[in-house]
């Protein structure tokens, strides 16, 4: 999504919502920005052992080395799985 059309979902959403905060729509904005984090980094490979959910990956460090490192959680059960490369 550009600018644009991000900037224009906004406002028709403020014109909806006119009663909330600026502070209350900051805050939904950064929950809307981490539901789409999660779906875009969602693992097609691994999944928690506690509820059978995809992992999201949160983290990924390639060193000098070559060695590349991806860190893939649930954030439900706080479960983290590593793998290395």
């Amino acid at each position: 999504m550009d600018k644009e059309s991000e900037l224009l979902t906004l406002s028709e959403f403020q014109k909806y919502n006119n009663d909330l905060s600026d502070y209350e729509l900051k805050q939904i904005l950064n929950i809307y920005k981490k539901v789409i984090h999660r779906i875009e980094n969602r693992s097609d490979k691994y999944r928690c052992p506690y509820c059978e959910e995809y992992l999201i990956k949160d983290y990924e460090h390639i060193y000098e080395s070559g060695i590349k490192i991806e860190e893939y959680k649930c954030f439900q059960h706080y479960y983290t799985y590593e793998v290395r490369s």
